[in-house]
């Protein structure tokens, strides 16, 4: 009996290997799949929350800061062309 006991294990060292191998493949394709839905989800979110002037034709909305800092700058820029 020992000589069959040996030679039925080796077929479920085997199967374990196979079983483990699909499952070690189906986790790493389920990670591919999650990463590249993250990714889709993320592009759809900047594409959908950074409209630009390039397509909307409307002014980017910023701080009122970078507003008076551009203001400033444009009055610098008419006032030394005018000189």
């Amino acid at each position: 009996m020992g000589i069959f006991e040996e030679h039925k294990s080796k077929p479920e060292k085997n199967e374990y290997g196979a079983d483990q191998a699909k499952v070690i493949v189906g986790v790493v394709v389920g990670l591919f799949l999650a990463a590249a839905l993250v990714g889709l989800i993320y592009w759809l979110y900047i594409k959908k929350t950074r409209q630009g002037s390039w397509k909307t034709g409307e002014k980017e909305t910023g701080t009122s800061e970078e507003s008076k800092k551009l203001e400033e700058n444009n009055h610098k820029a008419d006032f030394e062309a005018a000189e």
